[in-house]
């Protein structure tokens, strides 16, 4: 074979099902790996914003009343959270994962009624996957439009 018909070196012939079959595995392999990259890097954004808001609120608590601070940089945090979804009902699962995992657990720490607070967190969790079960709302689906 004359050396101007053996391709680019380095790369793989793909007109041979064995190399072919091998590059395909590392391409899934490199996405695989993009995937979890991603998804690592948005939780890390999710944690961040919670972190900055309650060091918010550690310096906010000295100038006003902790509980009226929460609720304006919970009104904040929610505005952020809508964002996350592609589409209105992934929109409104992210609003209520982050009301029943981050603002309701804040004000069970902040209201003396702390008992309470995390109650009503727990069961809004658990009427949101009811609901989802009984619906059958188990994916998001992507035709719903955004708001």
């Amino acid at each position: 074979m004359s050396s101007s018909a053996q391709g680019i070196p380095g790369l793989p012939d793909l007109t041979h099902p064995i190399e072919l079959v091998q590059f395909g595995t590392q391409a899934l392999k490199a996405s695989l790996l993009l995937v979890f990259l991603v998804v690592a890097l948005g939780v890390a954004i999710a944690a961040s914003i919670f972190f900055a808001c309650l060091l918010t609120l550690t310096y906010l608590a000295r100038v006003m009343n902790a509980q009226l601070g929460w609720t304006l940089i919970s009104i904040i945090l929610l505005f952020l959270t809508w964002g996350l979804g592609a589409s209105r009902s992934a929109s409104l699962a992210a609003i209520i994962c982050t009301i029943a995992g981050a603002v309701l657990p804040i004000f069970g720490l902040l209201i003396p009624f702390s008992g309470l607070t995390l109650s009503l967190a727990g069961l809004l969790s658990a009427v949101w996957l009811a609901v989802r079960h009984w619906y059958g709302w188990y994916s998001l689906h992507p035709k719903d439009q955004r708001l």
